[in-house]
């Protein structure tokens, strides 16, 4: 038995596809890897490729270690803590959505994270609609925490342990 995830459409005069914006938002649109933002607002998306990253607040200042959100090419949404030179990396939460070549994830301006094939079928969702303005911050402790407007945690990877 599979879940049924729940996409909330924005509401609009004209039609609106899962990835545009209503003109009125301004939105900043997330670089290719290595950006060094920390989150996702209402109406960004990370494609195929595209990353967050943060120093990870948990490995020695010394090694020089690094988070990262990565919407990897195959589909998998992925957090994963690099400790360099050498040491590897841990991946601490993946959203189970291999073999989906070029997904992306969006956060949606009702506030439900969802991942979208190429064909824009819902792959993983949040289950966090309602909540319009919420955000996804990648935060140094390896947790990916969404917020609601008043900064309330209404949803977490919980990949911190």
């Amino acid at each position: 038995m599979t879940a049924a995830l729940l996409v909330t459409p924005i509401a609009a005069t004209a039609p609106v596809t899962a990835h545009t914006v209503p003109a009125a938002l301004t939105v900043q649109t997330a670089t290719p890897l290595g950006l060094t933002n920390d989150r996702l607002l209402p109406g960004q998306r990370l494609a195929s490729g595209e990353s967050l990253t943060v120093p990870d607040t948990r490995s020695p200042e010394d090694k020089g270690g690094f988070v990262s959100l990565e919407m990897l090419p195959k589909g998998n949404l992925l957090i994963e803590a690099w400790i360099p030179p050498g040491h590897g990396s841990s991946q601490r939460w993946n959203s189970g959505t291999d073999g989906n070549p070029g997904a992306r994830v969006e956060m949606q301006l009702d506030g439900n994270l969802v991942i979208y094939s190429v064909t824009d079928k819902p792959l993983w969702d949040s289950k966090t609609s309602g909540h319009p303005g919420a955000y996804v911050v990648l935060q140094g402790d390896r947790n990916l925490v969404m917020h609601d407007v008043t900064g309330n945690v209404i949803w977490a990877t919980n990949s911190n342990d």
